[in-house]
């Protein structure tokens, strides 16, 4: 470590290299007289290269000509439009979930499909939905439309299940009178 510790020291000194200790990356001066390839392949793989350096004096040690500055706009041109497709999604909302929740419960062969594949029943499904309807409305989910909505709840409610929750079925006792039992035959 020490050898290599004065060998960087000698050849930052001498102008040799440029250092960061930022992002500890090194520039060898005269890299591309030395080591540079006209063919385009090689050429597309080295730009590659420097838009991967992280600090960018080092790419204008080592090409002070108009290049880097080609690239370092491409760059920058492609920030840009990376912010531009970043499209802040809003909540979904409430009212939304539920004109969405209400078209989707009128699908019977869908229900009866997600009954058969979560094992539940009807009135089970009924009781996931609401919550899961809750717990959705304040999320953000671009194109969320029936397809959405079907594909999310049914792998919610499995989440859940998995988790241990229930959800209680059947009616609720009011009176002091036993309830009916299914008789055997």
């Amino acid at each position: 470590m020490d050898t290599v510790s004065i060998l960087l020291e000698y050849f930052i000194s001498s102008g040799k290299i440029l250092f960061s200790e930022d992002s500890n990356e090194i520039a060898i001066k005269n890299w591309q007289k030395y080591n540079g390839n006209e063919s385009p392949r090689v050429q597309k793989l080295v730009d590659e290269e420097i838009k991967l350096v992280k600090e960018k004096k080092l790419i204008q040690y080592l090409y002070p000509t108009h290049t880097v500055s080609i690239l370092l706009r491409q760059e920058e041109e492609e920030k840009e439009r990376e912010k531009e497709e970043e499209v802040e999604v809003p909540e979904i909302g409430s009212e939304v979930v539920k004109n969405i929740a209400n078209e989707v419960w009128k699908d019977q062969i869908w229900k009866e499909q997600i009954c058969m594949g979560l094992g539940i029943k009807i009135d089970e499904l009924q009781k996931w939905l609401a919550m899961f309807n809750s717990s959705v409305a304040s999320d953000k989910v671009a194109n969320f439309d029936k397809s959405a909505y079907k594909k999310m709840s049914r792998g919610w409610i499995q989440k859940q299940k998995q988790k241990g929750v229930v959800v209680e079925t059947g009616v609720q006792k009011t009176s002091s009178a036993p309830t009916l039992t299914k008789l055997n035959n």
